[in-house]
């Protein structure tokens, strides 16, 4: 029987792998969840954006991660969009995260959650 991995499992390896990448707790990340620091700052915005990639979650739930808006998390798109586009070494450090994630979602299933029904005939 195959084992399949919901939207909060999902969210749960993207979160447990971007700590471990980057050299950091989750635990550290929530309490410093205000914190302006980059170490705080650039780790909470590559979960919300691998988070997005990675599940159908929408704006809000991701927000919530960090007990954030979904404002936050837009921006926090536009900036890993940005230094992803600027910085090369980001680039090549994001790209090898999104590989990695990939191959451990690829070794299991993933249940496909609808989080609203949209009606394509009104």
């Amino acid at each position: 029987m195959e084992t399949f991995l919901s939207n909060d499992e999902i969210k749960k390896i993207v979160i447990d792998f971007t700590c471990s990448f980057v050299n950091i707790s989750f635990e550290e990340l929530r309490e410093n969840r205000k914190s302006r620091k980059r170490e705080h700052v650039i780790p909470r915005q590559i979960i919300f954006y691998l988070v997005g990639k990675f599940t159908g979650l929408g704006t809000v739930d991701i927000a919530e991660i960090f007990s954030k808006d979904h404002a936050t998390f837009i921006h926090a798109k536009k900036v890993i969009n940005n230094l992803y586009e600027t910085d090369k070494n980001f680039r090549l450090r994001l790209d090898i995260m999104i590989k990695e994630i990939s191959s451990i979602l690829e070794a299991k299933p993933v249940i496909i959650e609808e989080t609203e029904t949209i009606n394509f005939y009104d």
